[in-house]
């Protein structure tokens, strides 16, 4: 349990810093994009 808990967290966070990411590359270009990855 403890080891999917830790996955599942970091998958979390790496998803917060790709969607930041993303927001600041591109702001103006593509808002609707990181909505698709949810």
């Amino acid at each position: 349990m403890e080891e999917i808990e830790y996955y599942s967290l970091a998958a979390t966070l790496y998803s917060i810093i790709a969607l930041f990411g993303v927001l600041k590359s591109n702001r103006q270009k593509n808002i609707a994009t990181p909505v698709l990855f949810f």
